[in-house]
């Protein structure tokens, strides 16, 4: 109540935008009105999201790749609501890229010299602390997503497990457990007969936190925590299943992952 940072907010309206998704997809969604109003405050909730925090771009690609993914499996009823979800991730990115345009505009450098400071300049150089380094290559962005997989997978089993701290090493086992029941939670989501939007927004921001530079901690994953348990007891569920129909290959599986 003191300090309220951009995360908390941004979970509410992603929040909101989810939950008027799924009433979209809902059947029970057949007055035009009401669809009116699901569509008006879904498309409210994305543009605000991004707004709020730049962080809120993820959901607009989680979009993206749910509507790509609907067409693909011909899943919804009718293409209505990929438009709506279309609308809204463009709407969002829009947002997202007035936004940057407009800070990169309006820049006032301190002293002749300095570095540009924007999201875009931090995530594309190879050190931001030492811009002299120039861009990052491809294989600096393979090294920096290699090193903060675990990372992101540490601030998730402090969140869930509420201690003060877990080495956030590729070789830490509830590191390893996390990223294990995480990745059979969303292949189970992704490619099940539900193919809900979830797996996507949570995939669309671990990837981003994985790609960025800096590190605060539990901070960047505490808006998708919810959704990063509620796929790791889907991983549970899965992994049960596996145990029970396939129990050699899961616990050969296992102790291959263990012993690497």
């Amino acid at each position: 109540t003191q300090f309220v940072i951009s995360d908390i907010p941004s979970f509410l309206l992603c929040g909101v935008a989810i939950l008027c998704f799924d009433g979209l997809r809902s059947r029970r969604a057949h007055s035009p009105s009401f669809r009116l109003f699901l569509s008006a405050a879904f498309l409210t909730a994305t543009v605000s999201t991004v707004l709020l925090r730049s962080a809120g771009v993820a959901p607009c690609a989680a979009l993206v790749a749910w509507a790509i993914s609907d067409w693909w499996y011909r899943d919804s009823q009718g293409s209505g609501l990929r438009r709506i979800v279309v609308v809204a991730a463009i709407a969002g990115l829009a947002g997202f890229s007035g936004w940057i345009a407009w800070t990169k505009h309006s820049e006032v450098k301190e002293y002749e010299g300095q570095q540009r400071n924007s999201y875009a300049s931090q995530l594309t150089a190879r050190d931001p602390h030492r811009p002299e380094l120039g861009t990052a290559s491809t294989s600096d962005f393979i090294r920096r997503v290699a090193t903060n997989i675990p990372l992101q997978a540490s601030a998730i089993a402090v969140l869930a497990s509420r201690a003060d701290y877990i080495v956030p090493t590729w070789y830490s086992p509830l590191a390893v457990m996390v990223l294990g029941l995480l990745a059979s939670g969303i292949v189970a989501s992704l490619f099940g007969t539900r193919r809900s939007l979830l797996p996507w927004y949570f995939l669309a921001n671990f990837a981003l936190f994985c790609l960025w530079q800096f590190d605060d901690g539990r901070r960047f994953m505490l808006p998708v925590a919810p959704l990063a348990f509620a796929l790791m007891w889907e991983g549970v569920i899965v992994s049960a299943r596996w145990l029970q129909t396939r129990p050699v290959a899961t616990l050969g599986a296992i102790l291959g992952i263990g012993v690497s």
